[in-house]
């Protein structure tokens, strides 16, 4: 870091140690001040991904409601940064918090539909899923039905007085079957493209449940006693 990046993060990193509680004010005042300093994002995000990781239990979740009104009021880069690092992060939490906290870490993922892509949540799920059992996993299906069409809102300033004149262009049979087939094509490989990390997910989870499985047994043959 230079200086000007060593002062950033010195003062995010003080205003921080304030947010002990899930306070909307504290929260707000953090969020502008990231984004005053989106021009050093990456200096904010690391500040907050030392400090999440440092704190007690509590204060985790208002740390993690802070990742995501950064992320939703701010986004761009700070989407892009926290991407790389919301699975170990989300874990991170997950693991040190109570029954009633998780159930809020749940209600925020939530929240993300929009904000993360499919893969990428999938691969959240299944990470926590490693960690408690009950946490629902998104099925992963391969459907052909394209997606329902954007309602489109037309500005009532740009229609003229008096209407449109003249029988309304239709789009010819062609063209809509063709529009149709695209939709329906991307749709597909979207959906192989989750069903692949679906499968390199799973292999991953596996083999973390294989480890663990290891682990147990080389401690249980450790502290069995040798009867001579």
């Amino acid at each position: 870091m230079n200086t000007d990046e060593d002062e950033i993060a010195g003062e995010y990193r003080s205003s921080l140690k304030d947010l002990i509680l899930n306070s909307k004010p504290l929260i707000t005042m953090l969020t502008m001040l990231a984004e005053e300093n989106k021009t050093h994002a990456a200096v904010i995000v690391k500040v907050i991904e030392v400090h999440i990781k440092e704190v007690s239990g509590a204060q985790k979740l208002p740390c993690m409601y802070l990742i995501d009104s950064i992320m939703k009021n701010v986004g761009r880069e700070y989407i892009r940064l926290f991407g790389h690092i919301i699975i170990s992060i989300f874990c991170n939490v997950f693991e040190k918090v109570d029954e009633r906290t998780r159930k809020k870490l749940y209600e925020l993922r939530t929240t993300w539909n929009e904000v993360f892509p499919k893969s990428r949540l999938y691969g959240l799920d299944v990470k926590v899923q490693t960690l408690d059992p009950a946490w629902p996993l998104p099925s992963v299906t391969l459907s052909t039905t394209p997606s329902s069409k954007p309602n489109i809102h037309i500005n009532p300033n740009m229609i003229k007085p008096g209407g449109v004149k003249g029988a309304p262009l239709a789009m010819p049979s062609s063209t809509k079957n063709k529009l149709k087939d695209m939709e329906i094509l991307k749709l597909k490989r979207e959906e192989e493209l989750l069903a692949l990390e679906h499968q390199k997910l799973m292999l991953e989870k596996k083999k973390f449940l294989l480890e663990q499985n290891r682990h147990a047994k080389t401690e249980t043959d450790t502290t069995t006693p040798v009867v001579s």
